[in-house]
């Protein structure tokens, strides 16, 4: 979090309660679709940054 660097993780349904009470309030929730991986991404990363990670899109 000092480095404010956006991190994307998956947490399984099983783990959500108890991942929101951890990193809460400095989480989002996002469904497992590419698109808003990549709007998500679009409002976190740096001006200097890629559209998208190089990789990503091909990966998701």
């Amino acid at each position: 979090m000092e480095a404010k660097v956006p991190i994307l993780t998956a947490v399984s349904p099983t783990f959500y309660e108890a991942w929101a009470q951890f990193a809460s309030p400095f989480f989002v929730s996002l469904p497992a679709e590419a698109a808003a991986v990549e709007r998500w991404w679009a409002d976190m990363r740096p001006a200097q940054s890629p559209s998208v990670p190089a990789g990503l899109s091909a990966r998701l």
